[in-house]
């Protein structure tokens, strides 16, 4: 329900740059994402000769179950949750990456050159820039002393972390934009290099759960990026939390899809390499290595 203005947005911010009319369904298009659904799940699902046939059938649900346990313990406001663990940022972290996994393993099971291509780039993925992002949430959790959502949001109560931790916000945003696939660093499903990748064999049902769990993704990890570095569902002035929570989440989801449809796309060995271990990975442990030294030494003198 949250992650259809996600959908939506992606398709009408997209729609100028591709010169196509965007979604029409319903009263400017708000339907498009209801109508995608039906679509998919009453199309049947082709499963080719090649393919890995239990796992081909298996591999969209590993992906997109963890993709949706994320919101057993992801916080839209103090009260709207469903379980508050004390490392609960691990956890979200540890859903995501194996939702990533699952969207690679779909791609294996479909007995597919292209797809497997697709699916290489994914680990390749999570290998660059995975590390930085956990890196960049260490440094949160060791400013907030606490490895739980709720009180590293708590912590913001005066000033939000993206004004203490820049360094650390601009390494965590680069990295969950490459994370969950959106242009310009969208190279496991850029259509016309690898034929659709790792969803070149899927269809029906099986297309829709691979889709909508990268768009779950997304709205996964703009919801981290609020947290972490937004104040979570903390106002400049009195509003309901799951307003504030949403409002943040959405302007975050634009600025990417913006980004998805404004920049132009980067050799690969230019993402990999220059920008995942080269620059990403330092600027990471530089900020860490920062915010443990104001921790130990400066924050008691204050």
């Amino acid at each position: 329900m949250f992650g259809e203005p996600v959908y939506l947005s992606g398709k009408k911010v997209c729609r100028p740059s591709a010169a196509r009319r965007g979604p029409m369904t319903g009263f400017h298009g708000v339907l498009q994402p209801v109508s995608d659904v039906f679509k998919l799940i009453f199309n049947g699902q082709l499963v080719p000769d090649e393919s890995r046939k239990v796992f081909f059938r298996l591999a969209p649900l590993f992906a997109f179950l963890p993709a949706y346990m994320v919101y057993l313990v992801l916080p839209f406001s103090r009260r709207l949750l469903l379980a508050d663990p004390d490392a609960s940022l691990l956890l979200v972290l540890s859903l995501l990456f194996l939702s990533m996994v699952g969207l690679s393993f779909s791609g294996w099971a479909s007995g597919n050159q292209e797809a497997a291509v697709g699916s290489i780039y994914i680990l390749t993925n999570l290998a660059s820039f995975f590390l930085p992002l956990v890196v960049s949430a260490a440094s949160i959790s060791f400013l907030a002393r606490s490895l739980s959502l709720i009180d590293i949001v708590e912590a913001q109560s005066r000033v939000w972390f993206i004004f203490l931790q820049p360094l650390g916000a601009v390494v965590f945003l680069v990295s969950i934009l490459r994370l969950i696939e959106r242009s310009p660093y969208a190279f496991p499903s850029v259509d016309p290099e690898l034929i659709a990748s790792y969803k070149i064999e899927y269809s029906g049902a099986g297309l829709g759960f691979l889709i909508f769990t990268e768009y779950v993704n997304l709205f996964t990890m703009m919801g981290m990026f609020t947290i972490l570095f937004l104040g979570g569902w903390e106002g400049i002035f009195e509003m309901p939390s799951v307003i504030w929570f949403l409002l943040k989440v959405y302007a975050a989801s634009f600025f990417v899809l913006w980004i998805r449809s404004s920049l132009p796309k980067p050799r690969l060995e230019e993402v990999m390499a220059r920008t995942g271990w080269m620059f990403l990975l330092p600027l990471a442990l530089l900020n860490l290595i920062l915010t443990l030294v104001f921790v130990t030494f400066v924050r008691p003198l204050i």
